[in-house]
């Protein structure tokens, strides 16, 4: 968005994003790659300020070195495809201000093993690794390691949920 810069650190592969409101849209969508898409094979790391209250469609699409991104309180959109193919991402925390994910938005992250999602999130909640829409209960994404709960909160299967979990190894239904 117009409101919020980046930059970028050569020596230690953090791509930072600073100031405030909505981060723009990038990919196939809207025909326009990120700025810092030139990075993608050098980004380790993303910091995204306090302030920013969307993550922008295919933000770190293609950055299969993100290892580490911390999601913000305060943040209110996931983007579509948003970490779509961070090869390296193992973890992901979503925070209770977050009320929209979109499609694919973890989907090609083959070593994700860890998806956390505060619980004081009011929209989604996690269980045995998978983020779920709470209202429609619907697993929204999984991981190599997910165990799809017996509990009555998942009744549906989102699309792409289960996309590039190259270790996943079985699945029960």
């Amino acid at each position: 968005g117009s409101n919020i810069t980046w930059s970028f650190d050569t020596d230690t592969g953090l791509l930072k994003f600073e100031g405030t409101g909505k981060m723009a849209n990038y990919g196939p969508d809207d025909n326009l790659v990120s700025p810092w898409l030139r990075h993608a094979n050098y980004i380790l790391s993303a910091e995204i300020g306090d302030e920013i209250t969307s993550i922008g469609s295919c933000a770190f699409y293609f950055c299969t070195k993100l290892s580490s991104a911390v999601i913000p309180e305060g943040v209110t959109t996931i983007g579509d495809s948003a970490f779509s193919n961070c090869q390296n991402l193992k973890e992901i925390y979503i925070p209770s201000t977050v009320e929209k994910i979109g499609t694919r938005t973890f989907s090609l992250d083959i070593g994700l093993e860890k998806i956390t999602v505060s619980e004081n999130n009011p929209v989604f909640h996690s269980d045995g690794n998978c983020i779920i829409e709470t209202a429609t209960k619907t697993l929204l994404s999984g991981c190599n390691t997910s165990v799809i709960p017996t509990d009555g909160s998942v009744t549906a299967i989102g699309d792409n949920a289960f996309s590039g979990c190259n270790g996943l190894s079985s699945i029960v239904i």
